[in-house]
């Protein structure tokens, strides 16, 4: 298995500047540079929640492409009617707190919650098309590479029985938390 690093001197400079006693010692590699094998344990990039792989380490950070930012921001802005429904309607206050529009490696999230490490993706009628089914099985497989679940909603299920939906929402991220405690 071969790792992809996400990075850029964007990210990763403010990163080694803030760890200056190691700056000098480790360079980042390059934008998508391809490790064989995991960076080894204490590696600077990997220490718990910080720098750019820290979710290998067992941190809070996953890879993370800075370009599709603008694209989420736009997601954000124009989120479809069951996006809104199930933020606004239930997900917005829901404890533990989930995110919208996501960045995880070269995917966006509809909404993820970091605490289960779970994502919640609505699925309109273009998810049941033959490429796009190949194409959220393959995203699904890199998410499972970093532990996160992912939960496939169709739309219509939003709109036939909401209060099913958040339910099952509800009792997946209990199941994971407590799958998590030590």
């Amino acid at each position: 298995m071969k790792f992809l690093l996400f990075s850029s001197a964007r990210l990763a400079g403010p990163v080694l500047a803030w760890r200056r006693d190691c700056y000098n010692r480790c360079q980042p590699p390059p934008f998508g540079h391809l490790w064989e094998q995991p960076p080894p344990f204490g590696h600077p990039l990997l220490r718990r929640g910080q720098g750019i792989l820290g979710a290998l380490a067992g941190g809070g950070v996953k890879p993370y492409n800075s370009v599709l930012k603008p694209v989420a921001q736009e997601l954000r802005k124009k989120a479809t009617r069951h996006e809104r429904h199930l933020w606004y309607e239930f997900l917005r206050g829901f404890r533990p707190r989930f995110t919208r529009q996501r960045i995880v490696g070269s995917y966006i999230l509809d909404f993820f919650c970091p605490k289960a490490m779970l994502a919640v993706e609505l699925d309109g009628s273009q998810h049941y098309e033959q490429n796009q089914m190949e194409y959220d099985s393959e995203r699904t497989a890199f998410l499972q590479q970093f532990g996160i679940e992912v939960l496939r909603i169709p739309n219509t299920d939003i709109d036939r029985d909401f209060n099913a939906v958040c339910k099952k929402i509800e009792e997946v991220v209990m199941s994971r938390q407590l799958k998590t405690l030590p």
